[in-house]
């Protein structure tokens, strides 16, 4: 039986062997979790998003929660007024658009201009909306809706959307929407070189008036919507206007409205050149974009002071062109990226 000094010993051994199982046990369960962590990040179980990763199948949204809604991120000259009427309609019919959801905060362009006393801030009890549409970038909106910047895909109820367009057909468009709208502001502006011209007259006059026409000259798509990481993180979609249809229809598949993407994309009832009436058409007596849509000088020029949206948009049409392929290949449909609008 041994003394009872020698019994001391053994449960003091047996002690000492039972927290020394304990501290090599937790100390392995320490070194692996540390191991794998990067691994689970990199699938998106802990990742910012898991649509970061484009070899993934596409990410698509359920916007039946009451909680969930569509943020619009309508960037100025992109196609956002048309987008804004998808949004509010279905394709031929004056009835709810994406996914039955009511368009109940969506800023018209009227709105910018009456009740000035109301701040567009103020307009909406944003945070309650379910599809909402402004000119303001999307940090603005973020804070408007009360979403984290960040929030992991499969955990959004807040979607944010947008439109993105050669920047170089932006800009044409914005000159020619300026000096049919604003006249008087671009009086001194004869061309687009002058608005690129930070020396020229045309500029110093502008930022002398009220608004922010210059900065729409400046990496407009950049300044709203980031760069193409902050894109992918933080937007559930984007499409390109220059391949509207096949946008829509990514618009729809994303956010599960089949009926929708049935009616224009699989059965085509409508004609891309069809899918939404002209809206926000400009007055075609002001055609410096048409005259000078060739014009390779000014392209070059443009780059040099918009070369953040350029290199967004080139990088956010590939990232599109994949999305819409493997949107071919889940619905088994083809060609959409052969239709330009």
């Amino acid at each position: 039986m041994g003394s009872p000094r020698e019994k001391n010993i053994r449960v003091r051994r047996a002690s000492l062997r039972i927290f020394l199982q304990i501290f090599i046990a937790l100390t392995f369960l320490f070194v692996l979790f540390y191991l794998i962590s990067p691994s689970l990040e990199s699938t998106g179980s802990l990742a910012i998003s898991s649509e970061f990763d484009e070899s993934a199948g596409l990410q698509r949204y359920d916007l039946s929660d009451p909680n969930s809604a569509l943020i619009a991120v309508h960037v100025s000259k992109t196609g956002g007024t048309t987008l804004d009427y998808i949004l509010q309609n279905k394709i031929g019919e004056k009835e709810p658009g994406v996914a039955d959801l009511k368009a109940d905060c969506v800023l018209e362009k009227w709105m910018y201009f009456t009740y000035r006393t109301l701040p567009i801030d103020q307009r909406f009890n944003y945070t309650t909306c379910r599809i909402v549409s402004a000119e303001v970038d999307s940090w603005t909106l973020h804070k408007w809706v009360a979403e984290d910047e960040i929030v992991p895909s499969k955990e959004r109820k807040k979607h944010f959307i947008t439109m993105l367009r050669d920047p170089y057909a932006r800009l044409l468009s914005q000159f020619d929407h300026n000096t049919h709208w604003e006249k008087k502001k671009m009086d001194f502006c004869k061309s687009l070189y002058d608005v690129l011209d930070d020396d020229s007259l045309c500029v110093k006059k502008l930022k002398k008036v009220t608004g922010n026409i210059i900065d729409k000259y400046r990496n407009w798509q950049v300044s709203n919507v980031g760069d193409i990481k902050h894109l992918k993180e933080t937007f559930s979609f984007f499409g390109i206007t220059e391949h509207f249809y096949a946008s829509i229809c990514l618009l729809y598949y994303t956010f599960n409205d089949s009926k929708s993407f049935d009616y224009l994309c699989r059965d085509k009832k409508v004609p891309a050149n069809r899918i939404v009436p002209k809206i926000n058409a400009k007055d075609k007596r002001f055609n410096f974009a048409e005259l000078n849509k060739s014009n390779e000088d000014l392209r070059n020029r443009c780059k040099e002071t918009n070369n953040g949206d350029f290199d967004l948009y080139s990088e956010a049409v590939e990232v599109f062109k994949s999305r819409v392929r493997k949107m071919e290949e889940e619905t088994g449909l083809s060609g959409l990226l052969d239709i330009v609008r």
